[in-house]
């Protein structure tokens, strides 16, 4: 009974991915921020994502959370002109 609990916890996972289009080209620039949810300070705002790409018009972005053994990692992709 112990094993299967144990498995049953290792195999827990779970994935949300959510995708924004704009009416801007998608274009060739990308911008991508990763934070694990127990940080203290989260940025993963459309500014502070398309900043790392030098982006000023956003085409597509992607917002995805994975959760893993209690512990959850956001990642945030744009991409654009």
């Amino acid at each position: 009974m112990l094993i299967l609990a144990g498995a049953g916890i290792l195999m827990s996972a779970c994935t949300f991915t959510q995708h924004t289009v704009s009416n801007n080209p998608v274009g060739t620039k990308k911008g991508e921020k990763k934070q694990w949810l127990t940080s203290s300070n989260i940025s993963l705002g459309y500014k502070d994502v398309a900043g790392d790409g030098t982006i000023r018009k956003i085409g597509t972005t992607e917002y995805r959370v994975m959760y893993f053994l209690g512990a959850g990692r956001v990642t945030h992709i744009v991409t654009g002109e």
